[in-house]
């Protein structure tokens, strides 16, 4: 038997169009729904959403112990990369004592707290709060969180190595194990005795939105049902998350798509692209955005030069390309900078991931034919040029 707690929420994306009732608590249930385990799922969901929750729970045969909130929270992207917000931006906060639990799956919650103590719990905190902060009282503790709730749940600078992240945390939550998922760098456990980094596998197509919550679902059933060591629990979490984002299915199965391991590295970017409207360099922006979020180094002509026609620019921009590891192309238009950059970057054997659109394969004969790599999703083009 394994008992999850956490949110069900409404999620809304623009580009690509996507609106879901899922949340962390009810993704990490359906997702484990196949799996051979009984799944207590506990929440706190509003009237608005009731009805659909209690359907699901009994399509995939979760025993569902919902509690009712004032609304349910939707969360809102502009596309899957995007900084989320959500709304309302505050309720009422509820606090629920469950008593004694055995294994526990455990997901921060916006609405409310869950107080219990339970023998082993798996513990992604999602909105950053520290375990301890929220009533519930493990025997065991396993953290899995990414690095940005590492530091903020530690209070060390964002510049800290994972091993001393660790260290923190440990100390302050007497955690017994910590998984740190650290995006394109992969992920780090700590068992107890040592480090141990964990590559991530390459997908086809990466659909970001619930990956973490598919981590750290896969791991707590290895872990606390099959009794895994946190090393293989977590490589097997890995593989899994691999095969949603590529796939977006669930409920997860066990004949899984092998997909190659991706080394993890720092690289230089160069980010190409016209930048001539409003919605030329809003592209660009975002894209600088999610790439600096992966921690690469970036070049982009617009951010780092500007807007002029001095040909020294021109001399800079070649000069960049030489020296950079793979060129990340927004071509939604035929333009001609833009084509030059990309087949300059090509005659010295660089690689080149294009990201496209609007325009036909057919119109992009040549860079395909030169091996650039033409992807048609945001996210995608993202996390290729970055691995």
């Amino acid at each position: 038997m394994l008992n999850i707690i956490g949110g069900t929420y409404f999620e809304s994306c623009i580009d690509p169009s996507y609106n879901e009732l899922f949340g962390s608590g009810l993704r990490g249930a359906i997702a484990l729904s196949g799996f051979n385990v009984a799944i207590n799922f506990y929440t706190l969901v509003g009237q608005d959403a009731e009805k659909l929750l209690e359907e699901a729970c009994l399509a995939y045969k979760i025993n569902l112990r919902r509690y009712l909130s004032q609304e349910t929270f939707t969360f809102y992207y502009y596309h899957p990369l995007s900084r989320s917000y959500y709304f309302p931006e505050t309720i009422a906060l509820k606090k629920i004592a469950l008593g004694s639990l055995e294994n526990v799956l455990m997901y921060g919650l916006l609405e409310g707290d869950f107080e219990f103590k339970a023998k082993s719990v798996v513990y992604d905190p999602q909105n950053g709060r520290s375990f301890s902060s929220t009533g519930a009282v493990a025997d065991k503790l396993a953290y899995v969180l990414n690095r940005n709730e590492a530091v903020k749940i530690s209070k060390l600078p964002d510049d800290s190595t994972i091993d001393k992240i660790i260290e923190e945390l440990v100390r302050i939550e007497g955690a017994n194990i910590v998984i740190v998922k650290d995006s394109v760098f992969g992920a780090y456990v700590w068992d107890g005795k040592e480090i141990t980094p964990i590559n991530f596998y390459r997908s086809d197509r990466i659909w970001p939105i619930g990956s973490g919550d598919v981590f750290a679902s896969v791991f707590a059933y290895n872990w606390l049902i099959k009794r895994l060591m946190p090393k293989e629990a977590a490589i097997n979490a890995s593989l899994q998350t691999s095969n949603y984002c590529n796939s977006k299915l669930l409920p997860l199965v066990e004949n899984l798509e092998k997909f190659p391991i991706s080394i993890p590295g720092k690289k230089r970017i160069y980010l190409a692209g016209p930048f001539f409207s409003i919605s030329d360099r809003w592209v660009i922006n975002e894209a600088l955005q999610a790439l600096q979020d992966f921690r690469q180094d970036v070049f982009s002509p617009f951010h780092s030069l500007g807007v002029s026609n001095d040909f020294e620019i021109a001399k800079k921009d070649l000069q960049e390309i030489s020296s950079c590891d793979v060129v990340l192309a927004i071509l939604n238009v035929l333009d001609s900078g833009t084509l030059f950059e990309i087949g300059y970057a090509r005659a010295q054997n660089k690689e080149v991931v294009i990201f496209s659109e609007t325009i036909s394969e057919r119109d992009l004969f040549m860079l395909v034919g030169s091996e650039c790599k033409l992807i048609d999703d945001f996210a995608t083009a993202i996390y290729i040029a970055a691995t």
